[in-house]
């Protein structure tokens, strides 16, 4: 994960181009949500090649500029140098030369894209199978299935021995989180927009000074 800009889609002209015919979209929640539009809207000649969707629990991405302009420039740490990236309640990084450094979250908030500011999807509700590395063991990979492919292809890889599966209830705390960040990315929704998205979202409970929490 870069939690970044990632045009996912430009890939789909080599894949075409290369003669895949039958091509899976793995993509955050805003991305796993194109493909049932174009298959509803019957867009045929590119939703075609899409058979299966994946989408990953997102909560937001952040500009580009917040590798030159806050980790460069405060922490010294220099992109091309990253090996790999967590969000895992702060922000986490790993460097080439085998160190790693944790960055609070609230230092990254003013580098949030804009679109995610108002985005009501943090479960990825439109694909086939939903995963995220949410809750408390680091070794497990949290997976909601939610169509019949989605669940065919869970059971065929469980069968065939490319994943171990357990019950999600195993992680209280992974159910606990996936629950409450869906719920906090439904508040973001503006009110202005299509009413049913925030059907039945409670509303947030008020702090001890009676105002309501920032939504993130």
């Amino acid at each position: 994960s870069r939690y970044t800009y990632s045009a996912n889609t430009l890939a789909l002209r080599d894949a075409v181009a290369e003669g895949h015919q039958r091509i899976a979209l793995v993509g955050m929640s805003c991305q796993s949500s194109v493909l049932p539009v174009m298959w509803k809207r019957k867009a045929g000649k590119i939703g075609k090649p899409f058979l299966f969707n994946i989408g990953l629990l997102c909560s937001k991405t952040f500009d580009d500029a917040i590798f030159e302009e806050l980790f460069l420039a405060k922490y010294g740490l220099r992109k091309e140098e990253m090996v790999k990236m967590n969000i895992k309640g702060v922000f986490q990084i790993w460097m080439r030369d085998g160190s790693y450094h944790e960055i609070d979250l609230k230092e990254c908030h003013q580098w949030t894209r804009e679109g995610c500011k108002t985005c009501p999807d943090f479960a990825a509700e439109h694909a086939d199978i939903s995963t995220g590395g949410i809750g408390e063991d680091n070794d497990w990979t949290l997976c909601v299935v939610r169509t019949e492919l989605g669940e065919e292809v869970m059971n065929r890889m469980i069968k065939d021995g490319s994943v171990v599966a357990r019950p999600a209830q195993a992680d209280e705390k992974a159910m606990k989180l996936l629950r409450l960040l869906s719920v906090v990315s439904r508040r973001r929704w503006p009110d202005f927009a299509e009413k049913s998205v925030k059907v039945g979202v409670p509303p947030p409970k008020k702090k001890a000074d009676g105002s309501a929490p920032a939504a993130h």
